[in-house]
């Protein structure tokens, strides 16, 4: 992964101070806060006009790349026009230090939060907090922030409804999901920092690889149909129903970059394609997907790890009857075996202890909700 100036850090500082005090044009805009274990993380909302006082509510959280924050990814890809026409609720969470606890490479270096337990419980807080639809919460990811995403979908999967990554690949190790969450992953073929054909420093997955693994994971059959393509990048889908499915976007001459986006640090990132808007796309195909992706149930293909066999212990043999060596008595001589003495039993009712066996269950908190600031 290539290395990054300070000045990227006072750019973005100065896009996200820009953006904090100028008021949004088509909508409301403002920050939240909410503890995760000892640490205060925040993170920002974009109200579209036409969204105002609706309940249920499609919502996405977008997480910013590595050295970046919320405002300087808003600042770059510009999603909100995006949202005002297909209608989502926008949500930017920041990172500690500017990078996420996700995936290889440099971010996770950078530092020790947890992430993972703030992208997890950010989807319920967003329902609860800004009257968004419990099955209609997507995410979209960034570089490393594409990074947390996959972690979401490979651990978190039933939270969210839909999943982008863009300029990453899959690097989980250990990716199980529960549901099959529908996926797009859009890469740069020319990208200096995840190499569109895996590999590197970090050893990352390859772009081809990433899907491999999906369409593996969610039972597939279908072969690759390509949905959209011009002379500069080729999208290809994965589907045997209308109930998820895989999208590749190889873009040919791409760099790190968000498609559709700003021009920005060309020299050390590479070019941005200008034909195909990442925001737009990316919509278009989680409107297409709305409720609870399906659930894995109990299939198993090849792809998957198999469960470790445990060797059945052998039955224990039972033991031989015992002959006895002591001489049976003649019958003759035989005494008759004395009774028991019988104990005498009172006939009062055994009194029940009531505390111990009539006490009512306790029914267990299911709020799982952190304590939030406002």
């Amino acid at each position: 992964m290539i290395s990054h100036r300070p000045l990227l850090s006072v750019i973005l500082g100065l896009m996200a101070f820009f953006l904090l005090s100028t008021s949004a044009t088509a909508g409301d805009y403002f920050k939240r806060e909410i503890m995760i274990g000892e640490e205060l993380r925040e993170y920002y909302v974009y109200v579209p006009n036409s969204l105002k006082g609706k309940k249920n509510r499609p919502a996405i959280i977008a997480f910013h790349g590595f050295k970046s924050d919320a405002g300087g990814f808003r600042w770059l890809i510009s999603p909100d026009k995006w949202a005002d026409k297909h209608g989502f609720v926008m949500v930017y969470p920041n990172a500690i230090k500017k990078s996420w606890n996700a995936g290889k490479g440099m971010g996770r270096q950078n530092t020790t939060s947890d992430d993972d337990r703030f992208a997890a419980e950010l989807p319920s807080l967003i329902v609860e907090r800004h009257d968004v639809a419990v099955d209609r919460v997507y995410a979209m990811g960034f570089s490393n922030g594409a990074q947390v995403v996959a972690k979401m979908v490979c651990h978190h999967s039933v939270q969210i409804a839909g999943a982008a990554m863009v300029a990453q690949s899959l690097n989980e190790d250990d990716c199980r999901p529960a549901y099959k969450v529908p996926v797009v992953i859009m890469h740069g073929m020319q990208d200096p920092a995840a190499p569109y054909k895996g590999g590197g420093k970090f050893k990352l997955r390859s772009h081809q690889e990433s899907l491999a693994f999906f369409k593996d994971w969610y039972e597939i059959k279908a072969e690759k149909k390509t949905v959209k393509s011009d002379k500069t990048f080729k999208c290809s889908e994965y589907k045997d129903n209308d109930k998820t499915a895989v999208v590749g976007c190889s873009m040919f001459n791409d760099g790190h970059q968000w498609p559709g986006s700003r021009d920005f640090l060309v020299k050390q990132l590479g070019t941005t394609n200008k034909s195909l808007s990442a925001n737009d796309y990316i919509m278009s195909f989680f409107k297409r997907y709305k409720g609870i992706a399906p659930y894995m149930g109990d299939a198993t293909p090849a792809t998957k790890p198999k469960a470790k066999q445990v060797a059945k212990k052998p039955a224990a043999k039972k033991p031989a009857p015992v002959k006895s060596t002591q001489a049976k008595p003649s019958p003759a001589k035989s005494a008759p075996a004395k009774p028991a003495p019988v104990k005498k039993t009172s006939n009062k009712p055994q009194k029940l202890n009531q505390n111990k066996h009539q006490r009512k269950r306790k029914r267990p908190n299911q709020s799982n909700q952190p304590k939030s600031r406002s």
